[in-house]
């Protein structure tokens, strides 16, 4: 089961847009798959439609003239609510979609937010709001935090990033709300927690907290904490945040082109940059879980893409923060293979998998996959769950009239467990197999969800 680019061509009648960016939630065997401009519901057990595509447009009721990308999904075990967020931007407009369910059914009703990304009051905005691009959530007990990487309208230049916390229970409730903003300009990439669906308890240090993770640079990481969210519903600016850098290990010089089988044409994939792509996990008593791309060398010591992965165990205090590395690792390729895009879906424990996309420029076309995980290391060999059937062709990488280039692949992954069955689930780009999914006339990707238990 998954999406491809022939639901996103149906939804947006014939509108076609690469890359596909994933979002994924899971709960009682309901999975919601959202790209950037479609939506999609299944059965967790026998992988069937639940519906057929949506349109986000039409999902989120946005008007003509606006802009949809960078999308996710999370189902709140707590609340049972499912809550669904989107960058939304126009000529007049910077901002984030929200859709929250009003109960536990993901086919029910919503209440439908537009929440302004407000950022003119920053220096190098040009005194107007920023686009707030590559939006990260995540939640605690609490808040729903966005967090974006802003761009200045006027000039395009990279102002800093953002972190907007949101009230959840008024969220939930459709309520207005009043909210603030966090600055962060010492990172590019800040990405929120989430805690392990099954039970992992939310933090409540210092009357509540939600803690993030950034890779400013190798070798060092950054962990940062917003405290005092019990506050959230009243008084938002009574929360304050807080960043301290931890010593890890070695996460490279960046990623390198992936390499794969030239069926279609002699170009590359991009591997994306060396920040954590997907949610950060919250297991094992309040330790957090990241895991990030970068170049290296694969198992010949050729220059390919890898994974280094960490857990990391923060210290709240009164208005002070810490951290340490519990354990760290590296997922290394074959020789002649990349591996991209990682997404943790890990249970209270911290054991689960780790998803991601493989390929090699010899017979693996772009493929998802996943290695188990203990918790404390990977404990088995890279599984390809997903095989991919040819080239990608997407028109990054092949554009017309033009020679080869490296072809867009994703922002990101996505991955969750289902806290009624304890499965867990990844979703990852890969080439389907065209003869039993229609691709679109400019690109032909797809997303593979898989399950283990």
């Amino acid at each position: 089961m998954g999406i491809h680019e022939g639901d996103n061509a149906t939804a947006n009648q014939g509108v076609e847009s690469e890359p596909p960016d994933q979002g994924l939630a899971v709960n009682n065997n309901v999975v919601a798959e959202i790209n950037n401009n479609v939506i999609r519901f299944f059965n967790a057990t026998t992988g069937a439609p639940l519906t057929g595509p949506m349109a986000n447009s039409a999902f989120f009721g946005v008007p003509a003239g606006f802009n949809l990308s960078d999308t996710q999904v999370f189902f709140d075990p707590v609340s049972q609510r499912w809550i669904f967020d989107e960058l939304v931007f126009s000529s007049s407009f910077d901002g984030f979609e929200l859709a929250v369910s009003q109960t536990s059914d993901p086919l029910g009703k919503y209440f439908i937010y537009q929440i302004r990304a407000f950022s003119d009051d920053l220096a190098g905005s040009g005194g107007w709001d920023c686009l707030p691009d590559y939006p990260k959530a995540g939640y605690d007990a609490n808040g729903f935090f966005i967090t974006a990487d802003l761009f200045s309208n006027v000039s395009g230049n990279f102002v800093e990033s953002a972190i907007y916390p949101l009230p959840k229970y008024l969220m939930y409730m459709g309520a207005n709300f009043n909210y603030t903003r966090f600055e962060d300009p010492s990172d590019f990439v800040v990405q929120p927690s989430v805690p392990a669906p099954d039970g992992e308890p939310f933090s409540t240090a210092d009357n509540g907290s939600e803690f993030l993770m950034s890779a400013p640079g190798s070798p060092n990481l950054a962990v940062l904490a917003i405290g005092n969210t019990g506050n959230i519903n009243n008084t938002p600016q009574s929360m304050y945040l807080l960043r301290t850098t931890v010593a890890a290990q070695d996460y490279g010089m960046g990623t390198v082109p992936s390499i794969h089988p030239n069926v279609i044409g002699p170009y590359s994939l991009d591997g994306g940059y060396s920040a954590f792509q997907a949610t950060i996990q919250m297991a094992n008593s309040g330790k957090l879980y990241g895991a990030l791309p970068f170049g290296s060398k694969d198992g010949n010591g050729l220059n390919r893409d890898v994974i280094a992965w960490l857990e990391v165990q923060p210290t709240l205090g009164a208005n002070s923060l810490s951290a340490s590395i519990v354990n760290q690792g590296y997922v290394i390729p074959p020789g002649g293979y990349s591996i991209s895009y990682p997404a943790f879906g890990l249970n209270h424990t911290g054991a689960g998998i780790l998803g991601m996309t493989i390929t090699d420029n010899v017979a693996t076309f772009p493929s998802a996959a996943v290695v188990n995980f203990t918790g404390t290391a990977t404990n088995s060999a890279i599984v390809i769950a997903g095989p991919g059937f040819t080239s990608d062709d997407g028109f990054t990488g092949c554009p017309k009239n033009m020679p080869g280039a490296v072809g867009r692949w994703g922002d990101y992954a996505a991955a969750t467990l289902d806290a009624v069955t304890g499965f867990s689930y990844t979703a990852n780009e890969m080439i389907p197999d065209p003869a039993q999914f229609t691709r679109g006339g400019l690109a032909n990707w797809g997303t593979f969800i898989t399950q283990t238990h």
